[in-house]
């Protein structure tokens, strides 16, 4: 009552000195005070410690995860700088505390607003002549073509930010570019390229301390280790996936944030399907899916849901899986986010057929070829449609030998281009079944050895338990 009954003034002048109180009685242990200091700081009118308890208020609510409130922080430290005098310091801090939430909207959605606050930072960064933050926003627009499926655009911002980044030796702006590339060139041109650059990239991240974040949603030290480890293992080179899996979550535990520990579990996740090692990526895919769901990363709660409902179907639980892939691919239509279709759609024709749907599996699948060509992917470079194309046409609800065939042999030469172990074992496996079908045994047999030795050498027990029993019919 006694401060509801004070002049503004009078207000004013009391949090600014609570503010000092504060900052003098505990200058030791200011960060545990930093909310209450912005508070008191914001109605004290003190506005640049008030813009600075602010930022260290959403930075807090962001290293624990709770990403909403971090919005919610930054969003005010946005609204508190129009009260700084107009500066160069005001400029910069209306930059960073743009590119700082932007990774939050990278999260939560929507994705369009962090296109929107990296765009302007990146026109205040060019009307201020700044070239380092002008460099900074054009690696950060990387990412949000990236995931929107504008390739063309994430190439051209990412070749605009390295050329100023290497004239003017901006290396964590190479980092920031450069982390998206390996994907868009897996799409473009194939794994082999974009092994090459997953393998730049952490050469790259060499040069920092690990606990470097670049304003990005995961560390890159973990980011990197485990998107490489979730692509690698279609090469079979599954003793290295696990390795750079263990260097993520060694990196996870040092740094203790939530996003890095999910994320490493979605890649595990991935690592452990192709495997065929079910039960493990179950662990790890809930474990994820549980972590985003606790910060409210709706975002990558799709990517998660998109993957586990796939191990569900592979592990004999297809009707689950497909509820939880039906529910995810919604998600990124109203989200407008190509990218996860480009999976998504893969991931739900294959199922469907696991399911037995075999006609709703190849609608699915049409759908998504029709994606890949607005996409642009190139012929080739998404050999396991293809082979699944294979199996749908092997299938007595779409018999066609001659063209499942074609499709499997398709499916072994664009893999063999691309170094994909895992997806030649299938597709041998594929033409192998498809053989027995039309009473070609010694070719049945031939193609199911091949694929039971691929499967032995790159121990996917799952699978080679599987070749055998072909293979035993045959006997």
């Amino acid at each position: 009552v006694a401060y509801d009954g004070l002049t503004h003034d009078r207000k004013r002048r009391l949090h600014a000195q609570i503010v000092n109180a504060i900052e003098q009685i505990y200058a030791n242990r200011v960060d545990e005070y930093t909310e209450r200091l912005a508070h008191h700081a914001q109605r004290g009118e003190v506005w640049d410690k008030a813009v600075e308890y602010l930022r260290r208020a959403g930075q807090r609510a962001f290293w624990r995860g709770s990403n909403a409130e971090a919005v919610k922080w930054w969003e005010q430290a946005l609204d508190t700088i129009d009260h700084l005098p107009d500066d160069q310091h005001k400029t910069e801090l209306a930059i960073d505390i743009r590119l700082q939430l932007r990774v939050i909207f990278m999260l939560l959605g929507p994705l369009e607003r962090a296109r929107e606050l990296t765009m302007q930072a990146q026109e205040l960064a060019g009307c201020a002549g700044d070239r380092y933050r002008t460099a900074r926003s054009l690696g950060y627009e990387v990412h949000t073509h990236y995931l929107a499926g504008e390739w063309d655009e994430a190439l051209a911002a990412a070749e605009r930010a390295l050329a100023l980044a290497e004239q003017d030796e901006y290396i964590d702006v190479q980092v920031t570019a450069r982390a998206p590339l390996p994907v868009i060139t897996m799409w473009r041109k194939g794994f082999r390229e974009a092994d090459k650059l997953f393998r730049s990239n952490i050469e790259l991240l060499s040069k920092f301390d690990e606990s470097e974040r670049f304003d990005l949603p995961a560390f890159p030290a973990v980011y990197t280790r485990s998107l490489y480890a979730l692509w690698l293992p279609w090469t079979g080179r599954f003793p290295e996936s696990q390795a750079l899996l263990d260097e993520a979550t060694n990196i996870a535990l040092q740094v203790a944030q939530p996003h890095d520990e999910a994320f490493k579990c979605f890649c595990a996740c991935a690592h452990f399907d192709i495997k065929g090692e079910f039960e493990k990526a179950i662990r790890e895919g809930k474990r994820g899916l549980a972590i985003y769901q606790s910060t409210e990363s709706r975002s990558y709660i799709n990517w998660v849901a998109l993957l586990l409902g796939a191990v569900y179907a592979h592990s004999g639980r297809a009707k689950e899986g497909i509820s939880m892939l039906a529910d995810s691919i919604d998600q990124f239509k109203k989200v407008a986010m190509p990218i996860g279709l480009l999976q998504g759609l893969t991931l739900f024709a294959d199922a469907r057929y696991h399911a037995g749907d075999v006609d709703g599996c190849l609608d699915v699948a049409k759908d998504a070829v029709q994606l890949d060509q607005e996409m642009r992917v190139p012929a080739g470079h998404h050999p396991q449609l293809t082979e699944l194309f294979g199996r749908i046409y092997s299938h007595p609800d779409q018999y066609d030998p001659e063209r499942s065939e074609q499709c499997f042999q398709d499916a072994i030469r664009d893999a063999e281009n691309d170094g994909l172990k895992v997806m030649i074992a299938h597709s041998h496996a594929g033409l192998g079944r498809l053989k027995r079908t039309i009473y070609k045994y010694a070719e049945a047999r031939e193609e199911l050895t091949q694929a039971r030795d691929m499967y032995r050498d790159m121990d996917m027990t799952y699978f080679l338990h599987k070749a055998e029993k072909d293979l035993a019919t045959m006997d």
